[in-house]
């Protein structure tokens, strides 16, 4: 049985399609979608899967390494190893107050209310501040209107074309993170390897990790 590599559908995973080709593992035509499999040139299979689901695969061993957005490895916490972070994108997670008042409610009420999709993210970081975090759920255009009422500050994933605002500060880098399951790096290590090894001669900057 080859390496199988969990590849993400939607935006990231047509991202990563060329930088796949430029390391001689062409996944052949057409953008990829959740369900398929592709044969890669050297034997390896790139299964694609949704990309909230490519940690879930590889923790469990049902694929041997996959490839997300650093932002779900950070949020989710997945018993895997970050092997390298691939730069094919700058996105970052940042952190803002409302407005000028919020700082000084959130020192009465001795919480930082904060609107984000990574309640996690958010706790730890605001936690090595020696702030506590209160997470505020947003569900719709509505909500953001209301935000000044609910919540003091946001945490988001801000992608390298959008402004992040002079006021916000930098939580965490969110390119492109290769991981793999611990049994999959016992078992299939010459291979990890291998693939580390193509991602790494194409990206250049890749970053290794150590995890």
């Amino acid at each position: 049985m080859s390496l199988t590599i969990a590849f993400p559908d939607g935006p990231l995973g047509a991202s990563l399609v060329g930088f796949f080709e430029r390391a001689g593992l062409s996944l052949g035509g057409g953008e990829p979608a959740a369900g398929e499999r592709r044969s890669l040139p050297n034997g390896w299979t790139a299964v694609v899967t949704t990309a909230g689901d490519v940690a879930v695969c590889v923790e469990r061993g049902a694929l041997d390494v996959g490839l997300l957005g650093r932002e779900t490895l950070l949020e989710g916490c997945p018993s895997v190893s970050e092997l390298a972070r691939l730069p094919l994108r700058h996105a970052r997670l940042v952190f803002a107050w409302v407005d000028g008042e919020a700082p000084r409610r959130a020192e009465r009420r001795g919480t930082v209310r904060v609107a984000t999709p990574f309640p996690r993210v958010a706790a730890g970081w605001l936690a090595a501040l020696g702030r506590e975090a209160e997470p505020v759920a947003l569900c719709g255009a509505g909500d953001t209107l209301l935000l000044p009422a609910l919540a003091d500050a946001t945490l988001t994933l801000v992608e390298e074309q959008e402004a992040a605002g002079d006021d916000a500060t930098l939580v965490a880098e969110c390119g492109v993170s290769l991981i793999a399951g611990h049994a999959a790096r016992a078992l299939r290590g010459d291979e990890i390897a291998a693939l580390l090894v193509l991602l790494r001669d194409v990206g250049k900057a890749a970053e290794p990790c150590v995890r």
